[in-house]
């Protein structure tokens, strides 16, 4: 039943995110399942793709955008690029769907870390995090 394959998705994705192991392997945040079905008298096949996606009751704005290279300087974008290196190695070479970046109040510098370092208070210092 393609209903109960769906909801059964997103209730997994849901109890990941409030035991807070979605945390810790943001990868649960990011699935697909496939449901096939093969009639083999008429040689029909029939393929549904779940993609469960989180619903906010209203969607986010964005205020302004603007180009990376002119709000930062060029220090700023090779910390950026430097930092997201070292945490995809350190991930085993994974390359990760979900991080953060953080730019310090006092010295403007930019982190890149992992998820978990939110709850762990290593971005408290942060002015801005991504």
């Amino acid at each position: 039943n393609y209903t109960e394959v769906l909801n059964a998705a997103g209730a997994e994705i849901t109890s990941a995110i409030d035991d807070g192991t979605a945390v810790k392997d943001p990868s649960l945040l990011v699935r697909c399942d496939a449901l096939v079905y093969a009639d083999l008298k008429s040689y029909k096949h029939t393929y549904w793709f779940n993609f469960p996606a989180i619903l906010l009751k209203a969607p986010p704005t964005l205020d302004s955008a603007s180009m990376l290279n002119t709000v930062w300087t060029e220090s700023q974008q090779t910390q950026l690029v430097t930092g997201y290196q070292k945490l995809v190695e350190t991930s085993n070479g994974h390359i990760l769907p979900f991080f953060l970046v953080s730019v310090d109040k006092t010295t403007s510098d930019v982190a890149v870390t992992t998820l978990d370092a939110w709850e762990n208070g290593m971005v408290d210092k942060a002015g801005v995090v991504f």
